[in-house]
């Protein structure tokens, strides 16, 4: 942040994405904003980007609750599961050449 906004004079933000909700397979994470904070708070510590930094102000939090990502991407086609359709993948890969 100091290199590109100080020095540099790019109108740059530091963006921690946090991610609320997830219960994929074994792994459980936070389940709330609040489950964050804790950990959030060490690490800005460690990181010496208190509230009181200077740069504080162009470092923002955004949590994303994972069910808002699933209901957007319900039509979304992973390409971890066209692996076995090797024609479809050469036809979107031509596709994307031409």
């Amino acid at each position: 942040m100091y290199f590109l906004r100080t020095l540099q004079k790019v109108n740059a933000y530091l963006i921690f994405l946090y991610f609320i909700g997830d219960k994929f397979g074994n792994t459980r994470g936070p389940q709330t904003k609040e489950e964050w904070l804790s950990a959030i708070e060490v690490m800005k510590a460690y990181l010496g980007v208190n509230k009181k930094h200077r740069l504080s102000k162009y470092i923002l939090d955004v949590f994303i609750h994972v069910e808002d990502i699933e209901k957007e991407c319900k039509n979304t086609v992973y390409l971890h599961q066209l692996d076995q359709d090797k024609t479809f993948l050469q036809g979107v890969y031509s596709t994307l050449l031409a």
